[in-house]
């Protein structure tokens, strides 16, 4: 029913700009305590108004144990600067982008020099408490 078309993880140094690249540093591999961007697109393949549908992301950082759950399920239509790429309105059929901003925080209290590339796990629900993954 919905259908992750991409997503990207790129990592910046919380309030550190990049004066000679013009920039922050938007990197594949993260740090601990890194604010993490997360653009992605999914297709939605029929209408879901009775479903409220629930969007979970998991990240891991692989080799480090550590686990971050960005979402603590958000309800599909409110993830961060949602927009149609198909003029539909969520949650009816169609293609949507989306950009989310989260911090991966440590849960272990490892170094902030750790440095990982994230993993992500998406899943849908119909059911924000139970997170079953009965909408793809």
């Amino acid at each position: 029913l919905i259908e992750i078309q991409s997503a990207q993880v790129l990592c910046d140094s919380p309030g550190t700009y990049y004066y000679g690249q013009g920039g922050y540093r938007k990197a594949e591999t993260c740090k601990l305590e890194d604010k993490a961007h997360l653009y992605g697109t999914f297709y939605i393949s029929q209408d879901l108004y009775a479903a409220s549908p629930y969007a979970y992301l998991q990240v891991d950082a692989y080799g480090q144990g550590e686990e971050f759950s960005a979402f603590q399920p958000t309800l599909l239509c409110q993830l961060g600067d949602l927009k149609s790429t198909s003029g539909a309105t969520c949650p009816s059929p169609g293609y949507y982008s989306f950009h989310s901003k989260f911090y991966l925080s440590s849960s272990s209290g490892q170094s902030s020099d750790t440095e990982f590339v994230p993993y992500m796990r998406f899943y849908f629900s119909s059911d924000g408490a139970s997170g079953n993954h009965d909408l793809g």
